[in-house]
C-alpha cells in the first residue's frame, strides 16, 4: 500500500469528517479517513461528550448536597473518588470513539492513524504520529480531499501546558482534585469547568476580559448566570484581562488588569479557556493555493 487511490480522502474524523465519510461511502465512493488522534475527533474524545459526563457527575453532587434537604433527606459527610469521576467520563468517550471505528468498518471506509499533509490537489502524504504505529501507506491519492481538521485549544503567547497549567483537554484527564482553580475565560468551556470544579468543592475564580459571562450572548441570561455562580461561592471577575503568571510556592499567582488597576489571584491550577483555533494550518494547504485567514480559517 505504498500508494492508494480513493474517490475521497477525509482529513479529520470529528462529526464533520466521519459523517461526510459515511455518506460518501453510502454513495458508492471509495473513502479513506486520516486522523492523528482518536476516531470521533475533539467532540467525542476531548469536548462535548466527556465534558457533559463530568457535568452530570457535578449535578449529582449538587443534588446530594442541596436538593436532598428539600425532601427531608439528610446525609452525613460526603466523600467522593475523583479518579472514578474522571474515569467515568473517559469511558463514555471511549465507548463512542469505538462506535465511530465500527461505523467505518461497517461502511468499508479505510482508516489511517497518521498526520496528514496535502501535497497536491489530489494527494495526501501520511506521517507517523509520535507514540503510535507507522501508517499503512506513505501517501494517498484522491479525486477529492475534504478538510475537516477541526480546532485546538488556544493559549496566551509564552504559556505552556504543564505544572498546573491546563486547557480543557488536560482537565478531562486530571484525576487529582485541585483545591483551587483560576479559570481564564468565561465562555462555554470556562463556565462548564468552573461549575464542575466548584461542585466538587474547589475554590474557583473565573476571570473574563469582557463585561459579562458568555460574551456575545444575551446579557440578561449572562447576568443570571453570574449571580448563580456567585451564590455557589465562585469568584467572578468581569472586565479583567490576563497579564501574566508566576510561581508562588506551590501555587500560581495570576496577574490580571482592570480599569481600577492590577490584581493577582493565587491558585493551584490555572485552566486556560480563551477559545480555540483552527487546525487547518501546517497541513500543506497554503502551498497548493488554498487561502487561509484569521489564524488558519479556510
Amino acid at each position: 500500500m505504498a500508494n492508494s487511490r480513493y474517490d475521497l480522502v477525509v482529513i479529520g474524523s470529528g462529526p464533520g469528517g466521519y459523517v461526510a465519510a459515511i455518506r460518501a461511502s453510502q454513495l458508492k465512493m471509495r473513502v479513506a479517513v486520516v486522523e492523528r488522534d482518536r476516531p470521533g475527533g475533539v467532540c467525542l474524545n476531548w469536548g462535548c461528550i466527556p465534558s457533559k459526563a463530568l457535568l452530570n457527575s457535578a449535578a449529582a453532587m449538587d443534588t446530594i448536597r442541596g436538593a436532598s434537604k428539600e425532601h427531608g433527606i439528610e446525609v452525613g459527610e460526603i466523600r467522593f473518588d475523583f479518579t472514578k469521576v474522571i474515569a467515568r467520563s473517559r469511558a463514555a468517550a471511549e465507548k463512542l470513539s469505538k462506535g465511530v471505528l465500527y461505523l467505518f468498518r461497517k461502511n468499508k471506509i479505510d482508516y489511517f492513524e497518521a498526520d496528514a499533509v496535502v501535497t497536491t490537489a489530489h494527494s495526501v502524504a501520511l506521517a507517523q504520529v509520535e507514540g503510535k504505529s507507522a501508517p499503512q501507506a506513505a501517501s494517498l491519492e484522491a479525486e477529492r480531499i475534504l478538510i475537516a481538521a477541526g480546532s485546538g485549544e488556544r493559549l496566551f503567547p509564552g504559556m505552556k501546558v504543564g505544572d498546573g497549567v491546563i486547557t480543557s483537554k488536560e482537565a478531562l484527564v486530571l484525576d487529582t482534585m485541585p483545591a483551587s482553580v483560576v479559570v481564564i475565560g468565561a465562555g462555554a468551556i470556562g463556565i462548564e469547568f468552573g461549575y464542575f470544579y466548584s461542585a466538587f468543592g474547589a475554590k474557583v475564580t473565573i476571570v473574563e476580559l469582557e463585561k459579562q459571562m458568555l460574551p456575545g450572548l444575551d446579557a440578561e441570561v449572562a447576568e443570571e448566570l453570574r449571580r448563580a455562580f456567585v451564590k455557589r461561592g465562585v469568584t467572578v471577575m468581569l472586565g479583567h484581562g490576563y497579564k501574566s503568571m508566576a510561581r508562588k510556592g506551590g501555587l500560581w499567582s495570576v496577574a490580571v488588569t482592570a480599569e481600577g488597576g492590577e490584581k493577582s489571584v493565587d491558585a493551584e491550577v490555572v485552566l486556560v479557556a480563551v477559545g480555540r483555533s483552527p487546525l487547518s494550518q501546517n497541513i500543506g494547504l497554503e502551498k497548493i493555493g488554498v487561502e487561509l485567514e484569521g489564524g488558519g480559517f479556510i
